[in-house]
């Protein structure tokens, strides 16, 4: 992680590289939300991925990856809408 150490809770999930290959990434937890990522001034930088559990914070140790999981991976479904009266 470029010289960054590493968040605690990020070693206690156990967080490491698995590929996206694998049947369990970050791209298919519930837990990965998309968060906006804003300057020091507060300006709007970008919008980036981070995890309810690690936190939602805007410093780049808090992001995750697509090709890493931790133990508290929960694949939700995303909610589809049903139709009625059919």
């Amino acid at each position: 992680m470029s010289g960054e150490r590493t968040l605690k809770i990020k070693k206690q999930l156990h967080y490491r590289k698995v590929g996206e290959s694998a049947p369990k990434v970050c791209r298919l937890c519930g837990h990965r939300k998309l968060v906006p990522i804003y300057r020091i001034g507060g300006e709007l930088h970008k919008h980036d991925y981070r995890c309810e559990i690690i936190g939602l914070h805007n410093s780049i140790r808090y992001a995750v990856r697509d090709d890493h999981v931790c133990d508290r991976f929960a694949y939700f479904p995303k909610k589809t809408e049903q139709k009625g009266g059919e």
